[in-house]
């Protein structure tokens, strides 16, 4: 190879670097459309978003990585997989050793019980964790409860329902605001303006999961993934 031929070859790189040789229509488009994909995923990254602790929140968690345990023998077609990654502000960088504290109402919508639906789990060192469980149950509050908080709000008094949700406090020890949140199921009908907890943020789209059901000859479990960022600062982010 000459050097007339190396110093062409060497002018063709540098044009594709300067990003000066003209691209036909489908590259353009081609272009436009990973652009496009770049700045809505820039334009989407946001904290997750908090939501308050609810009435059955205790300081003192086991370390489970299964929880509500007779539950899941009992309501085996109910087993529930959830999983994901804890994040920066940036959505890239994971979180290692973030702490997540799990409680939620079991299969009949009680909180209270010998099921264990409360515990504690870690990420790893690739910022992710997962914990199994089963389908939370519904509740519904008092007639009193949600009298007294549509008069607090001055709003009407609606449905007195719960949609089915978990609770999570996550803590990293690592410069981010602690969160405060909960996680809901597409397809509730008591989400959104159905909710009848007028402060929670059960309309958030970024709170709400589809579960994927995969059925096996023992039985059938559904899979969520909900991934969690944090921001930084100190202090608690709470809905």
């Amino acid at each position: 190879m000459n050097v007339g031929h190396l110093s062409y070859l060497f002018f063709l790189v540098l044009l594709i670097l300067l990003d000066l040789i003209p691209l036909t229509e489908s590259q353009r488009r081609a272009r436009g459309r990973r652009t496009n994909r770049r700045r809505s995923r820039i334009t989407q990254c946001r904290p997750t978003t908090a939501d308050i602790y609810g009435p059955y929140y205790r300081p003192s968690f086991p370390k489970l990585h299964r929880l509500c345990s007779p539950d899941a023998s009992r309501y085996r077609h109910q087993a529930l997989v959830v999983s994901g990654y804890v994040y920066e502000r940036n959505c890239r960088t994971p979180i290692p050793r973030a702490r997540l504290e799990i409680w939620q109402a079991d299969r009949r919508g009680k909180y209270e019980g010998t099921a264990r639906c409360r515990g504690y789990v870690q990420t790893n060192n690739n910022g992710y964790y997962r914990f199994l469980t089963v389908h939370p149950g519904k509740y519904q509050v008092s007639y009193a409860e949600a009298q007294r908080v549509a008069q607090m709000y001055n709003r009407p008094m609606g449905h007195r329902w719960r949609p089915a949700h978990i609770h999570f406090k996550v803590n990293s020890r690592r410069g981010h605001k602690s969160l405060v949140s909960q996680m809901y199921f597409a397809g509730d009908a008591h989400l959104g303006r159905n909710d009848t907890c007028i402060v929670c943020n059960s309309e958030h789209s970024d709170l709400v999961v589809r579960p994927k059901r995969s059925c096996r000859r023992n039985g059938c479990v559904s899979y969520v993934n909900f991934n969690i960022v944090l921001e930084r600062g100190n202090g608690l982010n709470l809905g």
